[in-house]
């Protein structure tokens, strides 16, 4: 299951970034969040995926923190 929110909309005087976590990484538009991750409008807290080879190719390929999987 991935949650993707395709917009981010600032709301009105919002200052911190939406908090994002992400379960499963093997549909291909997740990339739509972690090409975000540097935006300021989203703050990647985490993510979880059983497939080790495909997250240490996202995590080598988005520059994202190790300590982020789960």
């Amino acid at each position: 299951m991935t949650i993707l929110f395709n917009q981010f909309q600032p709301v009105q005087g919002q200052q911190k970034p939406v908090r994002i976590a992400v379960a499963g990484m093997t549909h291909g538009h997740v990339g739509g969040i972690l090409g975000r991750k540097d935006s300021g409008d989203i703050e990647l807290v985490g993510f979880a995926e059983p497939n080790e080879d495909l997250a240490k190719r996202l995590i080598a390929q988005y520059h994202l923190n190790p300590d982020l999987w789960y």
